[in-house]
């Protein structure tokens, strides 16, 4: 399997059922992650961003795609299944449903290619074949290669955020958020070791397409948000103490997750991802409250 085609839902199957065998359910507008909306794309995290995290960077300026996720919204098809309510939008885009289907063919056919090969491994004339397309219909819809790899980017990372959303979108205890950490880093030893999928795609874009590397940094953030909705919980039920910061607890989480990554597949041995997932767990747990002790 390619470094950038690593199965979120596979990895990530086992550590959902460990964790949610007592808490059947879906995400709820109650229960889900980033409460109603999420923009992903402009460099914004939304207004339900818990208040207490870390301010973003501003970005250069509002993304051209725009992706937001509303809990309860329709699905599309995704690399991994149905991927709830993500929905993807360009100022320009076409009007016509012809259109859009045309448009989102080529989006859907260079997503799935940069998730098998890399961004620097597809090229123009690959994606068009694919998608079945033409030159004047690509440049039709985008400026150049660069637009379309920002949209693909963008598109790739609603997949993967979609099948995070449905992990972490009822954790609610520590006890849940370790039988998920546990189950993907099972998953993700047992697909051999691949490259985060996100963060493959930010080492590839981030000093050279500024667009595409905006649409990582915000997918990156969403899921840092979905890490510090989830630990906001534990907060509010009092698991951990009030001083607990949930923002600066999941940018602690997320980084060991893809240092840890990172060194697990050069070195082909999950020894370092799961030394680094203990390590950030272990830093939650001296947040714990006295009284749960």
């Amino acid at each position: 399997m390619a470094a950038h085609s690593w199965d979120i839902a596979g990895a990530l199957a086992a550590g959902c059922q460990a964790a949610f065998v007592a808490r059947p359910g879906t995400v709820s507008r109650d229960q889900g992650t980033l409460n109603d909306s999420v923009l992903i794309g402009s460099g914004l995290i939304g207004a339900s961003a818990l208040p207490d995290r870390p301010a973003r960077r501003p970005g250069a300026g509002p993304a051209l795609y725009l992706l937001v996720l509303t809990a309860g919204a329709a699905s599309i098809p995704g690399l991994f299944g149905p991927v709830s309510g993500y929905h993807g939008r360009m100022p320009g885009e076409p009007r016509t449903g012809r259109g859009r289907a045309s448009r989102e063919r080529i989006v859907d056919h260079a997503a799935e290619l940069v998730a098998e090969r890399g961004v620097a491994g597809t090229s123009l004339d690959d994606v068009l074949a694919a998608a079945g397309a033409s030159k004047s219909q690509l440049y039709h819809y985008f400026a150049g290669r660069d637009e379309l790899v920002e949209a693909a980017v963008a598109h790739r990372c609603a997949q993967v955020l979609g099948e995070l959303t449905q992990a972490l979108g009822n954790v609610a205890t520590l006890a849940e958020l370790e039988a998920m950490l546990g189950g993907f880093v099972a998953g993700f030893e047992q697909q051999g070791l691949p490259g985060c999928p996100i963060g493959s795609l930010a080492s590839e874009v981030a000093e050279r397409n500024d667009g595409a590397r905006r649409q990582a940094a915000a997918a990156f953030d969403a899921w840092e948000g979905l890490f510090a909705d989830a630990l906001g919980r534990m907060r509010a039920r009092g698991e951990l103490r009030a001083d607990a910061s949930p923002g600066e607890l999941a940018t602690a989480l997320l980084a060991s997750i893809e240092g840890g990554l990172l060194l697990s597949q050069t070195r082909k041995d999950a020894a370092s991802l799961r030394i680094a997932v203990e390590a950030a767990l272990a830093h939650v747990r001296t947040y714990r409250a006295p009284t749960l002790d």
